[in-house]
C-alpha cells in the first residue's frame, strides 16, 4: 500500500500510524533528502548477499520525500532499485510530493511491476495521480471536484470505498465480462451463416437478411440483454 501526500514528513508519517497502515513497532527506513543528497537507506545494499543482516533485511515500511524522489527518477538504475526496495515493503510513504510527482510514481509502478494500480484520491493534486492508474477513485469533498470528475469512479464519503471495492467491484468486472462474451456470440450468430450462406449463392451478393433485420438486429438484440 502506498501513500502519495504533499504533507510533511512528520505529518505523513502521523497519518500512517493513526490509519493503521504504519505501526508504531514497525521497523521504517528513511530515505529523505539533507540539503545535498538522499539520506537513509541504501538502496542498492538492501536484499544483497552477505553483509550485515539489518542492512540485508529490507524494512517493513518506507518513507521518502519529493526532493529524494527527484533524485531517484534520475537514472533508470535508481528506479529499478527504488522498486525492488518497495516490493519488499509492506507499506510505502511519499511525502512532500507535487502533483506531477505522484502521477510520475503511478506510472513507475505499472511499467516496472506489471500490476494492475488503483489510486484513490480527493483533491486537483491528485488528478494525475487518477488518471495515471488503471483505476481511479475521486472522493468528493471540501477540496472541489477536480479529482471526483476525472477518476473512473466517484464517490461522496470515504467510508463509500470499501463497498465500492469488495462489492461493486465485483460485480461491475462479473457485468462487463458477461456483456463482453454476449456481443461475442450474438455477433457469431449473425455472421456464420453469412458464410454458409456465401457458399451456397457461389458469393454471388444476394441478401440472406432482411434489410429491416439487419438493421435492427444489433439495437434490439443488445438493448434486451442490457434490460
Amino acid at each position: 500500500v502506498w501513500m502519495l501526500t504533499g504533507d510533511k514528513t512528520e505529518t505523513a508519517l502521523n497519518v500512517g500510524i493513526s490509519t493503521f497502515l504504519v505501526a508504531r513497532d514497525t521497523r521504517l527506513s528513511r530515505y529523505l533528502w539533507n540539503g545535498r543528497e538522499p539520506n537513509g537507506v541504501a538502496l542498492e545494499q538492501t536484499g544483497s548477499e552477505g553483509g550485515d543482516q539489518a542492512v540485508r533485511e529490507p524494512p517493513e515500511a518506507l518513507i521518502v520525500d519529493g526532493e529524494a524522489l527527484t533524485f531517484l527518477f534520475e537514472t533508470v538504475e535508481r528506479q529499478c532499485a527504488f522498486i525492488r526496495l518497495c516490493c519488499a515493503c509492506r507499506a510505502v510513504i511519499c511525502c512532500r510530493l507535487a502533483p506531477h510527482q505522484k502521477g510520475a510514481v503511478v506510472s513507475l509502478v505499472k511499467k516496472t511491476t506489471q500490476k494492475v494500480t488503483l489510486a484513490i484520491g480527493d483533491g486537483s493534486n491528485d488528478c494525475n495521480m487518477l488518471l495515471q492508474a488503471h483505476i481511479g477513485v475521486g472522493i468528493r469533498g471540501n477540496e472541489g471536484n477536480q479529482a471526483f470528475n476525472c477518476s473512473d469512479f466517484g464517490v461522496t464519503q470515504f467510508r463509500l470505498l470499501l463497498p465500492l471495492l469488495l462489492v461493486h467491484g465485483r460485480w461491475c468486472y462479473r457485468r462487463i465480462t458477461t456483456v463482453i462474451l454476449y456481443i461475442i456470440y450474438k455477433n457469431f450468430l449473425l455472421v456464420l451463416p453469412l458464410v454458409y450462406f456465401g457458399f451456397l449463392c457461389l458469393f454471388s451478393g444476394q441478401r440472406f437478411y432482411p434489410e429491416v433485420l439487419a438493421q435492427t438486429y444489433n439495437p434490439v438484440l443488445t438493448a434486451v440483454r442490457t434490460l
